[in-house]
């Protein structure tokens, strides 16, 4: 059983480099870790997300944004203007301000709860 865990662990984290180099060759991404629980149930604490700025964003996508010097991924709920309405899936409120365009690193096109706590093996 021990060597079956190690075989899953190998074909996942194999799988996982072949994407992030597939990505990093097509076009410009970037990736982070997302910590906290406010996008759970949809991601997870400490998934790893990739991301993109060459991306139109959306009402309903989930985009990447930096307020006070931290990483923040939450899901756009309006649009007014050139600004975000954000909100994090688990939050009862919407996020206090608008994310404005020079705030937004890029929308999120792919995240994997492989390496988070979450994760059962």
């Amino acid at each position: 059983m021990n060597s079956e865990i190690k075989r899953k662990d190998i074909v996942y984290i194999s799988v996982l480099i072949a994407i992030l180099l597939l990505f990093t060759l097509v076009e410009p991404f970037q990736f982070s870790f997302l910590v906290g629980e406010s996008m759970e149930p949809t991601i997870s604490d400490g998934s790893l997300i990739v991301y993109t700025q060459y991306a139109e964003i959306e009402e309903s996508d989930i985009i990447v944004f930096t307020k006070q010097e931290n990483l923040i991924g939450h899901r756009v709920i309006d649009i007014e203007g050139e600004n975000y309405i954000t909100k994090g899936d688990n939050n009862d409120t919407i996020d206090r301000g608008k994310v404005t365009p020079s705030e937004v690193k890029g929308k999120i096109i792919y995240h994997t709860e492989l390496f988070t706590k979450n994760e059962t093996t």
